[in-house]
């Protein structure tokens, strides 16, 4: 299987730019993702979805936050206890 160099290239500087927001917003604090699509046009199909896919983990990663079960619908660990456990959350969304 042959790899194209052009796509090796555009992912990489795709990584290039997803690391960049994120030290921005460790940095500055939340930023405008908007200006961000407009900043990397070529990019903004894939910064849109992983704004997204960030979105969705950081609302997992709350406290009280839910899990959606496979059929849809939310649900939460119950302890026998009756006392709410707090989600698992994915290993890359800790860091």
């Amino acid at each position: 299987m042959t790899t194209d160099p052009n796509s090796s290239s555009r992912e990489a500087r795709l990584d290039e730019v997803v690391a960049a927001f994120i030290r921005a917003e460790e940095t500055n604090g939340p930023q405008n993702r908007e200006q961000w699509l407009a900043r990397f046009p070529d990019f903004a199909n894939d910064l849109a979805e992983f704004f997204a896919e960030r979105e969705e983990l950081n609302q997992l990663a709350m406290p009280g936050g839910s899990q959606v079960s496979a059929v849809g619908q939310t649900a939460q660990a119950v302890e026998p206890s009756g006392a709410i456990e707090p989600p698992l959350i994915p290993f890359a969304a800790q860091r």
